[in-house]
């Protein structure tokens, strides 16, 4: 969310940028495209290379996803922990 509520700056009178259009808003539809894609034979592969009806690669995302979003929030909270750490600290100093 918070990529598509960056926009570049305004133009002069607070007109949208020249090169919105042409520029950002292109780049965001293929980013957006390319997820879909991505997310979209993770679904195959739910239904598809697990021999199941294609109603059922729900099922196969939402676990994907699950422990994509653990596995970035755990390595996220150890390096955190291991950045503000008192020994990293003095190790720096």
């Amino acid at each position: 969310l918070l990529w598509w509520s960056r926009f570049p700056d305004a133009g002069p009178g607070g007109k949208c940028d020249k090169s919105f259009y042409t520029k950002w808003l292109p780049l965001r539809v293929k980013h957006v495209a390319f997820l879909m894609c991505l997310w979209g034979s993770v679904w195959m592969l739910g239904f598809w290379g697990m021999g199941r009806p294609l109603s059922e690669g729900w099922q196969f995302v939402s676990i994907v996803s699950m422990f994509c979003r653990i596995g970035f929030s755990a390595a996220w909270t150890f390096i955190t922990n291991f950045n503000h750490s008192h020994w990293w600290n003095e190790f720096l100093a």
